[in-house]
């Protein structure tokens, strides 16, 4: 049995676009993580316009293969240019570097999801060996692609003996919730939209970013018919194990609203998503991480709607800024050693399946 354990670097650009978080841990891939240290380095504005750029228009019209090399190859540089500041000034060794890549692309009725990264091209520049590519076996073996990170949520749960009666709930683009039993069986799977649609609304009508702590959303007044509409979508019907994409929900049922209800409206949307699961897995404590777990307006609609106990981040050995480039560490090491990463109850994948490709 392989106990080893590595110095991994992990990689994730979310599909918020903000830019690339890094980790360097110390994982066995099995039982244990530590992590060393953490940065982020923020995309440059013309970057994020050519990604923005390219997912909506590769969803409409399935772009040129031309351009997404192109684009491949950009943010492939940018991922080297971010690993060696990292090297450069922190020095610690590191043993593989492990990269999601980022998402410009995810259909899962049609198998297909495409994360742009140029292993070959990363591993060539950094003499450095490379797991990336963590969805196409999954999607091979019959399986949603998505979410990858519920493994890495089990082990989180268990450091801090939160199996049982917790669950693991990330805010990214999408949300996604994992559930980990004392069978030991884990259920994930995507709830509805995240902050997608509050990101692109924000970008849209005030170029920001995002709505910092919800500041534009505690402002707003909650359109509540609309809401109730907008859960009868069959998304919301489908059994789970399930996956989104970004771009499955529109702006266009808010137009009628003005900008502080219309930020309302999409907060509650994603609050209300969130809660339906909840209720529907008698959850009563919760960790949420992601992007939209600072989005204060959300965190108190899912408390008050939910009443389940909200277990602060303080109280948990994570950083809750890295949890996704923390598990493609895990989930890397898991690849070294062909261990899963993906199982039937998360992915709906026909067998527990590793994933990734090795440089």
């Amino acid at each position: 049995m392989n106990n080893r354990s590595y110095f991994a670097l992990g990689i994730m650009t979310g599909t918020s676009l903000d830019g690339i978080d890094l980790s360097l841990c110390f994982t066995d891939g099995k039982t244990r993580l530590k992590n060393i240290k953490s940065s982020y380095v923020a995309y440059k504005t013309d970057l994020r316009n050519l990604i923005k750029d390219c997912i909506v228009r590769f969803h409409n019209s399935k772009y040129s293969i031309e351009d997404l090399i192109f684009l491949r190859k950009k943010i492939s540089k940018e991922y080297v240019r971010a690993i060696q500041k990292f090297i450069d000034k922190h020095n610690y060794k590191i043993d593989l570097i492990c990269i999601h890549g980022q998402t410009v692309y995810h259909n899962p009725s049609m198998k297909s999801s495409i994360q742009l990264c140029d292993g070959p091209y990363i591993a060539k520049e950094m003499r450095k060996k490379v797991v990336y590519d963590f969805r196409q076996s999954d999607l091979r073996n019959g399986g949603e692609g998505a979410p990858l990170a519920p493994i890495y949520h089990q082990l989180i749960l268990k450091k801090n003996k939160l199996i049982g009666n917790t669950c693991f709930i990330n805010i990214g683009g999408i949300s996604n919730i994992s559930i980990c039993s004392s069978s030991r069986k884990i259920i994930a799977y995507d709830i509805g939209p995240g902050m997608c649609l509050l990101d692109k609304y924000v970008i849209q009508t005030k170029n920001i970013l995002f709505d910092q702590n919800g500041k534009f959303s505690s402002k707003g007044k909650i359109d509540w018919n609309l809401i109730n509409k907008l859960m009868q979508d069959n998304y919301f019907k489908k059994n789970y194990p399930k996956s989104l994409d970004n771009n499955y929900f529109k702006l266009s049922p808010f137009k009628h609203l003005d900008f502080f209800d219309t930020c309302a409206t999409i907060s509650a949307f994603t609050a209300v998503s969130i809660v339906q699961s909840l209720q529907a897995h008698r959850i009563e404590k919760v960790i949420i991480t992601g992007g939209g777990s600072k989005n204060k307006f959300i965190i108190k609609l899912v408390k008050d709607l939910s009443n389940v106990q909200i277990i602060p981040n303080k109280d948990l050995d994570i950083n809750v800024d890295f949890v996704e480039s923390d598990a493609f560490c895990y989930l890397g090491v898991r690849r070294l050693k062909s261990l899963p990463i993906s199982f039937p109850s998360t992915t709906n994948v026909s067998r527990a399946t590793t994933g990734g490709k090795i440089i």
